[in-house]
């Protein structure tokens, strides 16, 4: 899912035409639930260069992601 995996946020901060948001299922109590919520987390994906997963979308697992930018 797109709102709650650090890949998702990742294709939202460098190709949003690729993916859609359509609901935001929560999926533990981490999992952003709220389209502001997920622009700060995408915004700070952007920023930072890569994005995180801490628990929001399973239970026990943590992700860290960064992006490889042709050009």
């Amino acid at each position: 899912p797109v709102h709650a995996t650090a890949a998702g946020k990742l294709y939202l901060a460098h190709a949003p035409e690729q993916v859609t948001v359509d609901e935001f299922t929560r999926y533990t109590p981490a999992t952003p639930r709220s389209r502001r919520a997920l622009d700060l987390e995408v915004e700070r994906a952007r920023s930072q260069g890569y994005a995180t997963n801490l628990e929001e979308w399973q239970p026990g697992l943590a992700v860290a992601a960064a992006p490889v930018l042709a050009g």
